[in-house]
C-alpha cells in the first residue's frame, strides 16, 4: 500500500501523481487499485483499478517515410511494449511552419508481433494522420496510455505525393 498527496482542479477533478510500482518480471506490469480520502484517513469503499508499465522506448521506424495526405502503415520498434487499448503514435513533434509550430498529430496505435529481425518482438503498429499540414520532417513518439509520450526523437519524413500528371506520353527529344 502506498499513500500520496493529491489535489483537487479547479474543474473537480482529484489529481495526483502515482507512486513506484512492483512489477511482474515476465510481463513488466503492475496492478493496484486506487481508493481516495479527501482527509487521509476515511478511504472510500470503491475502488478503482490501475496498471503501471515499464518505461517505454522508440528505437526504429519502418518505413521512416510517407505522404503528408496520410494512411502510411508505420511500425515503430523499440522496447517493453504492452497493450493498453490507449496507445497512441505522435507525429508532429517539433514540426514547424512558416507561422509558427504546427502542433502535434496523435493517432491511435496497437501492439503487433514485428518479425522483421527474424524473431518475433512487440512493435507498435499505427497509421500516419490524414492531411498533414506539409511535407515536413518531424519526430516519432509513443506513449501507452495516450498521455505520456516517448522522448527518444526519431524522424518520420511526410513527403509530397504526385496523384497524376498531365500528358502521360510525350516526343523522346522532350
Amino acid at each position: 500500500n502506498a499513500n500520496v498527496s493529491g489535489f483537487v482542479s479547479v474543474d473537480g477533478h482529484i489529481i495526483c501523481k502515482s507512486p513506484n510500482s512492483v512489477r511482474e518480471p515476465a510481463t513488466g506490469v503492475g496492478r493496484a487499485v486506487v481508493r481516495v480520502a479527501l482527509n487521509g484517513q476515511q478511504f472510500t469503499a470503491t475502488h478503482i483499478p490501475f496498471r503501471f508499465y515499464e518505461v517505454v522506448s522508440v528505437a526504429q521506424v519502418l518505413p521512416d517515410y510517407g505522404t503528408f495526405k496520410g494512411g502510411t502503415e508505420v511500425t515503430v520498434s523499440g522496447e517493453k511494449y504492452v497493450e493498453t487499448g490507449e496507445i497512441a503514435c505522435r507525429f508532429g513533434v517539433g514540426a514547424y511552419d512558416t507561422t509558427g509550430v504546427i502542433g502535434d498529430y496523435d493517432t491511435p496505435g496497437t501492439v503487433v508481433a514485428d518479425e522483421s529481425s527474424g524473431t518475433a518482438v512487440p512493435a507498435i503498429l499505427c497509421l500516419t494522420p490524414t492531411n498533414f499540414p506539409q511535407a515536413d520532417t518531424v519526430t516519432i513518439e509513443v506513449a501507452l496510455n495516450g498521455q505520456q509520450f516517448t522522448t527518444n526523437g526519431l524522424l518520420f519524413h511526410f513527403v509530397a505525393q504526385v496523384d497524376e500528371i498531365n500528358p502521360v506520353r510525350g516526343p523522346a527529344k522532350g
